[in-house]
């Protein structure tokens, strides 16, 4: 191996502990955010419909990301209600039995409800964003 490639691996190496010791630092000021603003993101998020997206403390947001979990029994029993109402299930329903968010929100609205008691949405990722980044 030619020195330039040593000094570039080198270099690499310290990179990579630098960004593992850097994600590390901020993720502990991430959690120490959300704690020391626990209670002003609370009440913030409990005067939206949903438990997710952006919410502001000052020019802080806290973002919670929105996951959607489908209930795998009943996906498998409602496929047939969905061909009933004219659709193919194999489209919207897949093998795992989980449908797309994108194409749930474009069904009509008599599919949705066929479907909406499979589905849950829950909190998924928390993120922070300053304002002008």
């Amino acid at each position: 191996m030619s020195d330039t490639n040593k000094n570039l691996l080198l270099i690499r190496q310290k990179l990579e502990k630098k960004i593992k010791d850097l994600s590390s630092e901020l993720k502990e000021i991430n959690e120490t955010l959300w704690e020391t603003n626990k209670a002003d993101i609370e009440k913030a998020f409990s005067e939206k419909a949903e438990p997710f997206g952006v919410v502001y403390v000052g020019d802080v947001g806290f973002e919670v990301a929105k996951k959607v979990v489908w209930d795998q029994d009943k996906l498998s029993q409602v496929r047939s209600k969905l061909a009933e109402i004219g659709l193919v299930a194999e489209s919207i329903v897949q093998r795992k039995y989980s449908v797309s968010e994108t194409l749930y929100k474009t069904l009509p609205p008599q599919a949705r409800a066929v479907l909406e008691d499979a589905r849950t949405v829950e909190p998924g990722t928390r993120t922070i964003k300053i304002k002008g980044e």
